[in-house]
């Protein structure tokens, strides 16, 4: 009988955790697990996909941040599907899994300021899976023609513009109103820059209004909750990552997969991704003009941003994302469910 998970998720938006969870769902076998998703608030783009993958999926209509009938929504789903394990994706997570009556772990996430103490102090009855050590493995090559951009996209770019990619939720904590003045920079010296931001969250109008304000021609598109990453990334010359966040985010492996130079914020998450400056650059956080700088190095010599792009290639491959990840879910999961038996 296989052991049932469910991935305890805040929303179905495509974010990083949603994209771990679609991988688990797709590489974890199906004769040993079976995956549920579970979302707080049940809206998002991610949330076709995420059918298609689990065995469920389910919302937990939460109304505020602590709404006390979600933690009896989440009981009665983990005791009708006759849940063994419940993962919850960040501390918000966390602090129902922690009370859902099923052994639970947590993926480490980048600390919500938000949260406070009452989902800080229940987390630690979750306790968190690390990412795995990344080791180098053998290098596969993966060839296909690129899907076309977007309609929708395409007509508001101009002809041969560069275009560079990030994916966060529109959040402080990403870093995005950096990454604009960032922008504005690049900009005075190369006018056909644009930046194309996958995401959505409570910033979204501030963040129009300040891309608007701060630079003098915008070259920032919020495209909003999307989850065709994989398609967008191929029509990308560069992958910005603007924050800091705790593990490595699933868009920095595939934009590496798409061989893509990266400009990322110095943290310990990233640095392996980035030992050396062949594959990409790390700055120093909140210094737009370092930021900048190293952006405009890379657009400015084609062969060397096509060599940086290889390099990272073959670096994220040799990383073997995601079957390490994978590896590093099911001994979670193994310990977990039999203490459950």
């Amino acid at each position: 009988m296989p052991a049932r998970v469910l991935h305890l998720l805040p929303t179905l938006h495509a974010t990083d955790a949603a994209r771990r969870v679609a991988v688990l769902c797709e590489r974890l076998p199906r004769e040993e697990y079976e995956q549920h998703v579970a979302a707080l608030n049940a809206t998002g783009a991610a949330g076709p996909r995420l059918g298609e993958l689990a065995a469920g999926v389910h919302g937990l209509d939460r109304r505020f941040r602590r709404d006390p009938f979600v933690w009896r929504r989440l009981r009665r789903l983990v005791r009708s599907l006759a849940i063994d394990i419940v993962h919850a994706w960040g501390d918000d997570a966390a602090q129902f899994a922690a009370l859902s009556g099923r052994r639970a772990v947590r993926a480490e996430a980048t600390p919500d300021a938000e949260s406070g103490w009452p989902a800080n102090r229940l987390a630690r009855f979750t306790p968190p899976m690390p990412e795995p050590d990344w080791d180098p493995q053998p290098v596969a090559e993966a060839l296909g023609p690129p899907p076309p951009l977007p309609a929708e996209i395409a007509e508001q770019l101009p002809v041969g513009a560069k275009l560079i990619g990030v994916a966060a939720p529109l959040v402080p904590a990403s870093g995005l109103k950096d990454l604009i003045w960032a922008l504005d920079l690049v900009r005075v010296m190369d006018p056909n820059v644009w930046l194309l931001v996958l995401g959505d969250g409570p910033q979204r109008e501030s963040l129009a209004e300040f891309s608007r304000l701060a630079c003098e021609e915008n070259r920032t598109l919020l495209l909003g909750d999307r989850d065709d990453l994989a398609d967008l990334l191929p029509h990308l010359h560069l992958w910005w990552e603007g924050g800091r966040p705790a593990v490595a985010p699933v868009a920095v492996f595939q934009a590496m997969a798409a061989s893509l130079p990266l400009v990322a914020n110095r943290c310990e998450a990233l640095e392996p991704l980035i030992p050396v400056t062949a594959s990409g650059r790390l700055v120093t956080p909140g210094d737009r003009a370092e930021w900048a700088k190293a952006t405009l190095r890379i657009l400015e010599d084609g062969s060397h941003r096509q060599a940086m792009g290889y390099a990272a290639k073959h670096r994220g491959a040799g990383l073997a994302w995601p079957s390490q990840f994978v590896d590093a879910c099911r001994q979670a999961y193994r310990p977990a469910y039999l203490r459950g038996r």
